[in-house]
């Protein structure tokens, strides 16, 4: 009999371990390394501004000098923000990627003790599918969230991402089996 658990994490593991070279490739390269150097060059003329403010010789030098510390602190504050919104989407993506290949892996370990186990075939079920709606619950909906953030619709992952649905479902899947275990326990002993 294949374990449907092991499927599910076998599944899970594999979507998730796809992230990896997304996160280190084009993300990286495209996405997240533009948008740092962008920052640091607002913060080159940032520095260059308020060096010519502090050399202006008359009043009218400081004045336009100060503009220009405006407009580059500006800039820099902007680009910042934007740089802080990659990051923090790079940032999801390393949770998801981790919590994927976590949880795909307990999927799989919960599957192979389950075989083992001399317990209800009800009970036994129950477990499988806590484990299995928890693990795609949680990390499924932190892997389906990342891939449809854009910028517009933050409110779609920020829904996906922070339900508690999957979390909860995986600790009493845990209880589950923490209880199945002594029950197996108890029935070797006897």
């Amino acid at each position: 009999m294949i374990n449907k658990n092991v499927i599910s994490g076998l599944l899970l593991f594999s979507i998730s371990i796809l992230i990896g070279p997304y996160l280190m490739g084009p993300f990286a390269t495209e996405t997240l390394g533009p948008a740092q150097m962008k920052v640091f060059t607002e913060a080159r003329e940032l520095q260059r501004a308020q060096i010519a403010y502090e050399e202006a010789a008359d009043a009218t030098a400081k004045a336009e000098a100060a503009d220009q510390v405006a407009i580059a602190a500006g800039k820099t504050t902007i680009e910042g923000l934007k740089f802080g919104q990659v990051e923090s989407r790079w940032g999801n993506f390393k949770f998801s990627h981790a919590h994927g290949n976590l949880q795909g892996l307990l999927n799989i370990l919960v599957g192979l003790v389950l075989a083992q186990l001399m317990i209800a075939t009800k009970f036994r079920e129950a477990i499988s599918w806590l484990f299995i709606l928890g693990s795609w619950g949680h990390a499924g909906f932190f892997i389906v969230g990342n891939f449809l953030v854009t910028e517009n619709r933050e409110l779609w992952f920020f829904f996906l991402s922070n339900t508690k649905f999957g979390g909860g479902l995986l600790i009493l899947g845990l209880w589950s089996l923490l209880v199945a275990v002594i029950l197996h326990t108890r029935k070797k002993k006897a």
